[in-house]
């Protein structure tokens, strides 16, 4: 059984059982060509002016050198993929001004899983924004994660990355991503918690060992469906 995209995870780790399996099911029976977000990932350090270590804090870059790096780093031949990287890195680009933000590498663990899955849903970047300090996930995706799923990879950061190391106290974890307007246009925004708001480990690994029950009833009964046999899947 194949593991599930790291990010619809966390979106059904965060349903309960009913919506779960429903979401689990229209998952298993689309199918659809994929791209993704890695040409902004390679230059959100570079927008951020985050700070290195060895090399120190990384020169501003331009609107045009950003658009040229994105241009040589989509692998898909898709214009799609060209477009919405361009649109996020100049969202992105558009909130660093408008904010006082500061960004230094720092290595984040993953958070282990099950047997042997390792989540990372942040990057390896510790922010500042406004006089705040966060371990941030920057999210990409127009369809992205949901409110729910957006609570779980909060939830996951806080307990099993921020709560593990000691350098870390003090930081809140936060989700910046992109929705759309309505004239089109990609914006950032920031999600953030209080502490009283996330789930505990027992929570989260209660939830994900759930969804991965979940899904392999619904693998099977699907498979059961096409060899002519019936579905015997459960309702939970």
């Amino acid at each position: 059984m194949k593991r599930l995209p790291q990010y619809y995870l966390a979106n059904y780790m965060g349903l309960e059982p009913v919506e779960r399996r429903i979401a689990l099911r229209k998952f298993c029976e689309t199918s659809a060509g994929y791209w993704g977000y890695g040409a902004f990932n390679l230059c959100t350090s570079e927008i951020l002016g985050a700070e290195t270590g060895f090399l120190g804090k990384l020169d501003p870059v331009s609107d045009a050198q950003v658009e040229q790096l994105i241009r040589s780093s989509c692998t898909s031949g898709s214009g799609h993929e060209f477009t919405s990287n361009l649109q996020v890195a100049k969202a992105l680009i558009q909130y660093v001004k408008s904010r006082e933000i500061t960004a230094r590498y720092f290595e984040m663990p993953s958070a282990r899983f099950g047997a042997g899955e390792f989540l990372r849903y942040w990057n390896d970047l510790i922010v500042e924004i406004d006089g705040e300090r966060f371990v941030l996930c920057i999210d990409p995706k127009l369809n992205g994660l949901t409110s729910k799923g957006m609570h779980i990879v909060r939830s996951i950061a806080q307990v099993q990355i921020i709560e593990g190391l000691p350098k870390l106290a003090g930081f809140k974890p936060a989700v910046l991503y992109f929705p759309k307007s309505d004239s089109g246009k990609r914006y950032a925004m920031l999600r953030k918690s209080s502490s009283d708001e996330f789930h505990s480990y027992d929570e989260l690994h209660r939830r994900y060992v759930e969804t991965y029950s979940q899904y392999a009833d619904v693998l099977e009964e699907i498979r059961k469906e096409s060899d002519g046999s019936g579905a015997t899947g459960t309702l939970i």
